[in-house]
């Protein structure tokens, strides 16, 4: 039987920071959840981009906006505006900023492998051939929350926002 769990991210596993942003990463019921903070001017391009060396980030993502907006540009161009009570998933392929002079902080329940190398280089990302096979049987077309620790079926989703704002507070 499972036990009950309780974590902190002011008591986190682990506290990774890079330019102008911190990730607080908590182990719980198997799964890796990190709340990021992004602070005016935090860009992926220039704040991520020079430390991984990649077009675009290649991390999925699955996060909860708390607070503050961060704007999202996917790689096919697509362009839309996460805000507080937003989720959104984000599969590989997209450039994110702040908008405005407020710090920005998700909370993301997609906590992907390939980020472990950002902070630490002796930790390794999944291989291919780590990922079990029976994920390509997946169905591709339905959108769904990923798996834990990592579906590598949903870095082919399209991107999506779900508001649990109201239609007048959405205007």
């Amino acid at each position: 039987m499972a036990k009950a769990e309780l974590k902190s991210f002011g008591k986190a596993d682990e506290v990774r920071e890079f330019p102008k942003g911190r990730l607080e990463l908590v182990q719980v019921g198997g799964a890796t959840i990190g709340r990021a903070d992004f602070e005016p001017g935090w860009r992926w391009a220039s704040s991520v981009q020079p430390l991984v060396k990649t077009k675009s980030c290649e991390a999925p993502h699955f996060p909860y906006h708390v607070c503050r907006v961060l704007r999202i540009r996917m790689d096919d161009g697509t362009e839309f505006e996460c805000k507080p009570g937003d989720i959104s998933l984000l599969p590989s392929g997209h450039d994110a900023w702040v908008v405005g002079n407020e710090p920005a902080v998700v909370v993301d329940f997609q906590v992907s492998p390939e980020l472990a190398p950002l902070a630490n280089p002796n930790v390794m990302a999944l291989s291919e051939s780590s990922i079990p096979q029976d994920l390509d049987k997946l169905p591709k077309n339905q959108l769904r929350p990923p798996t834990f620790p990592f579906d590598r079926s949903f870095s082919r989703q399209p991107a999506t926002v779900v508001s649990t704002r109201s239609p007048q507070e959405a205007l």
